[in-house]
């Protein structure tokens, strides 16, 4: 959701880098207020459309992976996306990804998991992704110190340091917990 109103602002030419004014903000709130959002389930997934679209590849660019720290500094866009993602329970039970999400979205969750890797790995995997430039430590430096929704695991989440992992390893790791919370799943 804040990947896609980081595209939304950049197509809107406003500024989403260091340094932040107080206007370049306001403008991200205001641009935030107007925009025709709404969520959206498609295969069992919810969301974010701008006018009517999903800009699924447009999300995952570089541009946007550097502007999307800058955009969630901003207390007003925070409440609205915490708002957004709380009403997706609407849908029914589901799994939400995302830096705040067990200590501030849904802090009652049954289920709380915090992944973590090392940094080097992180960025090869942002690589094989396509994405060239990373700013993964400078985010979480940020996201980390940022006043509201700060990035740190909630005290009841399993961690799980997928480093040396392969993806099913991990799925393996995170179905097994669940199983264990929910024995009839």
């Amino acid at each position: 959701m804040f990947r896609t109103l980081a595209w939304w602002a950049l197509q809107s030419g406003l500024r989403c880098q260091k340094p932040m004014s107080d206007a370049d903000d306001l403008a991200i709130v205001k641009l935030m207020r107007r925009w025709k959002a709404e969520m959206r389930v498609i295969d069992g997934q919810a969301w974010l459309h701008v006018n009517g679209y999903f800009p699924a590849t447009e999300i995952r660019s570089d541009k946007v992976e550097k502007a999307v720290p800058f955009i969630a500094q901003i207390s007003k866009v925070r409440d609205w996306m915490v708002d957004r993602q709380r009403d997706c329970s609407r849908f029914g039970p589901l799994v939400m990804e995302g830096r705040d999400i067990g200590t501030e979205v849904f802090p009652l969750a049954s289920v709380k998991i915090f992944l973590e890797a090392d940094e080097s790995v992180r960025q090869a995997r942002l690589a094989g992704r396509g994405n060239i430039e990373s700013i993964g430590a400078t985010r979480d430096a940020m996201d980390a110190t940022r006043r509201k929704g700060a990035l740190y695991p909630a005290l009841d989440a399993l961690r799980v340091d997928n480093t040396c992992q392969t993806p099913d390893e991990t799925y393996a790791i995170l179905r097994e917990h669940v199983r264990q919370r929910f024995p009839s799943v």
